[in-house]
Parts: C-alpha cells; sequence; structure tokens
C-alpha cells in the first residue's frame, strides 16, 4: 500500500478502530457496531471543582439532567455564592417554562457541597473541574484528588486554553488515559 493511499484510509481506519473499541466496551456482539449505552448507567455521580459561572453553572446543567452533583469550593462563601446563583436561573426558568416548586426542590435535592476537596470525589464517576485558568493550581488539584478518586473515574477539565497533557502531567499513565477535556460554554 503506498503512502499516499494509507494516509487517505487514516480517518476512516481510525473510525473503524474506534467504533470497534466502543462496541467491545459497550458490550456490544457486533464489534463493528457498538450498541446505545445510557450514560446515565455509567455515570451517576459527578463531582464539580470550582463553584463561579463555570462550575455552577455546570452544577445545575447535571443536575437537571439528572446527575447527583457534588459542588466543590475552597471556601463555604464561594459555594453559597455558587448556589445561589443556580437557584436564582432555576426561578427564571421556572418563570420562562411553567416548571414547579417541587421541580425546582427536586433539582436541587440532587446537589450536594462541600469544602472537602477529597471527599468530593470519593464517590464520583466523573470529575468535571472548572477551577481559575492556571495550569500549576490545576495540576496540584488532580494531583491531590487522584489517590481518593475511584480507579474508574473519569477526570475532566474545563480549560478553553491549556493542553490537557500539560494538566496530566503529575498523574499516573493509567490516570492519563481517563483524562479528558469537556468544555462548556457559559451556561
Amino acid at each position: 500500500m503506498s503512502s499516499a493511499t494509507s494516509k487517505s484510509n487514516a480517518p476512516e481506519t481510525a473510525l473503524r478502530r474506534q467504533q470497534q473499541i466502543l462496541g467491545h466496551l459497550r458490550g456490544g456482539k457486533d464489534k463493528q457496531q457498538p450498541t446505545a449505552i445510557d450514560p446515565k448507567s455509567a455515570i451517576s455521580h459527578i463531582a464539580i471543582y470550582g463553584a463561579g459561572i463555570m462550575g455552577s453553572g455546570i452544577a445545575q446543567v447535571a443536575a437537571q439532567a439528572g446527575y447527583n452533583v457534588t459542588l466543590w469550593d475552597v471556601t463555604q462563601a464561594d459555594i453559597d455564592r455558587g448556589l445561589h446563583a443556580i437557584r436564582s436561573s432555576l426561578a427564571r426558568s421556572a418563570r420562562k417554562t411553567g416548571q414547579t416548586g417541587d421541580q425546582i426542590k427536586s433539582i436541587l435535592a440532587r446537589i450536594s457541597s462541600t469544602t472537602d476537596q477529597l471527599s468530593a470525589c470519593a464517590s464520583a464517576d466523573l470529575v468535571i473541574e472548572a477551577i481559575v485558568e492556571k495550569l500549576s493550581i490545576k495540576q496540584d488539584l488532580f494531583e491531590r484528588i487522584n489517590a481518593a478518586a475511584k480507579r474508574s473515574c473519569i477526570f475532566a477539565t474545563n480549560t478553553s486554553s491549556l493542553l490537557i497533557r500539560d494538566i496530566a502531567a503529575k498523574l499516573c499513565d493509567e490516570r492519563k488515559q481517563r483524562m479528558v477535556a469537556l468544555h462548556f460554554f457559559n451556561p
């Protein structure tokens, strides 16, 4: 096969391999055609680090989608501001959509909070980092929570400008394989 031919088939081959892997991971009988997976069967608890505009918005969206969320920040005052922003956003949404008070309470009941960095991720299936955009601080956070998080936990960064490989530099190879970018726009 010429190098020109192999280069032109590379995306197709990569896609086919990805489908095989996904099919295998999802337990599909046909490894070429992955079976559908319900994200809620693989992820039920999300830990969100950072209760600012982005973190609180992500927490709200996740709770509205039915996930249990733990919201972490450095101080209780930071968390309180984030929870206030969530309540205000839900109230605005309820006025527009007609959601009931009980529906809003149900969403809020899925959100817990803590200033304990390690306990926030102890039972999480997915960690989403939405803290200050400074490499050393992000690296330190992931390095600290690595031991407390389940081995199966996926680490995600909401970075908009830093490289994932740089953020994950202090993590072991196994954890680096479970590190992704999950960028949200301002919710």
